[in-house]
C-alpha cells in the first residue's frame, strides 16, 4: 500500500522549490517564446494566414518541446536530494519514500502544467492580436492533450531518477529515452514486425495487422499525435521519423487490415499516456524503496 496523506506536503514543496530555483520560470519562459516565434513565423511568412493555420504547427510544437521540457524537469527530481543527502533529513521526516516519489512526480507535474497553460494563453493572445480571432475550444483540447503527454514524460523522467544513482545516469537515461520515443521507435517495431511476419512493413502509406498499429500507439508521441487528431477533428501526424510506420496513425479504419480492434479506440490512447505516466514512477518507487542510501 502506497501511504499518501503525507503526499500534498511534498507537492507543495516541491513546487516552490522549483519556482525559487527559477526552473519554473525557465520552462514558461521557454514555452512561451516559442509560442510567440512561432505565430509571427506564420503570420509574415504565410499568405493570408488565419488562427486555424496555428493548429497544425502548434501540435508539432508540443510534440517535439513538451516530452523534453518534462524529461529536463523530473530527471533530477530524486537523484539531485540524493547527491546532495538532503534526502536523508527529508526522510528522516514523517514523509515516507513512496510520498517523496509520487509527491515529487505530482510537483513537477504542476510546474509543467503551469507552464503549459501559460503558453496556451499566449496563443489565445497572440490570435486576438493579429489574426482577431480565438479558436478557444481547438487550444483548450489541444492544451489538455499536451498537459496528458508532459505528465506521462514527468513521470518516465521521475521514474529514471529513482532508479539511478547518479545525475549523469538520470541524464543519459532520458536521453537516450527521448531519443528511442522520437528516432528509433518505428525502427524497433518494424524489426518485431519482421520477426513475427517474416518482412518488413509496407512504409508510411500502406496497411497494417492491427496489433503493430497497437505498437506504435504505445510510443507517448504517437499516442498524443491520436489523442490530438481526435479532439481537433484533423489529422496532423506524429513528429517522428515514419520509414515504416503508418504516417497517419490515428486513422485507423484506412490503415488497419480487416475490422478495427477495440485496443485501437481513441480512449486507449489516453490509457498509454496514463500507463507512461504511472507506471514508471511506481518501477523507480519500488526501487528507491529498496535502496540503501547510506
Amino acid at each position: 500500500m502506497i501511504p499518501v496523506h503525507r503526499t500534498p506536503v511534498i507537492v507543495w514543496k516541491d513546487y516552490l522549490d522549483a519556482s525559487r530555483s527559477l526552473l519554473l520560470w525557465a520552462v514558461i519562459g521557454a514555452l512561451t517564446l516559442l509560442v510567440a516565434i512561432l505565430y509571427f513565423v506564420i503570420f509574415w511568412v504565410g499568405s493570408d494566414p488565419t488562427a486555424l493555420d496555428i493548429i497544425g504547427p502548434a501540435s508539432a510544437l508540443m510534440q517535439l518541446i513538451v516530452p523534453l521540457l518534462g524529461l529536463i524537469i523530473g530527471y533530477r527530481s530524486i537523484v539531485s536530494e540524493r547527491k546532495s543527502g538532503s534526502i536523508k533529513v527529508l526522510l528522516s521526516l514523517p514523509p515516507s519514500r513512496a510520498e517523496v516519489v509520487f509527491g515529487k512526480f505530482i510537483g513537477r507535474s504542476l510546474v509543467l502544467a503551469t507552464a503549459i497553460a501559460a503558453s496556451f494563453l499566449m496563443f489565445l493572445i497572440l490570435s486576438i492580436i493579429l489574426f482577431q480571432e480565438v479558436l478557444l475550444v481547438d487550444f483548450v483540447s489541444l492544451a489538455v492533450a499536451t498537459a496528458i503527454v508532459g505528465f506521462a514524460f514527468v513521470g518516465i523522467a521521475v521514474g529514471v531518477s529513482a532508479l539511478v544513482n547518479t545525475r549523469g545516469q538520470a541524464m543519459a537515461g532520458v536521453i537516450g529515452l527521448y531519443f528511442v520515443f522520437l528516432l528509433l521507435w518505428d525502427l524497433i517495431t518494424a524489426g518485431i514486425h519482421r520477426v513475427v511476419m517474416g518482412e518488413l512493413p509496407d512504409g508510411p502509406f500502406g496497411q497494417y495487422e492491427a496489433w503493430y498499429v497497437f505498437l506504435q500507439w504505445l510510443n507517448p508521441i504517437e499516442a498524443f499525435s491520436v489523442i490530438s487528431d481526435t479532439l481537433l477533428d484533423e489529422s496532423f501526424g506524429a513528429f517522428t521519423i515514419p520509414l515504416f510506420a503508418p504516417q497517419e496513425i490515428s486513422n485507423t479504419e484506412q490503415i488497419v487490415i480487416g475490422d478495427v480492434p477495440w485496443y485501437l479506440s481513441e480512449p486507449m490512447a489516453v490509457v498509454i499516456l496514463l500507463a507512461w505516466a504511472v507506471i514508471p514512477v511506481a518501477i523507480g518507487w519500488y526501487r528507491f524503496d529498496r535502496v540503501d542510501l547510506g
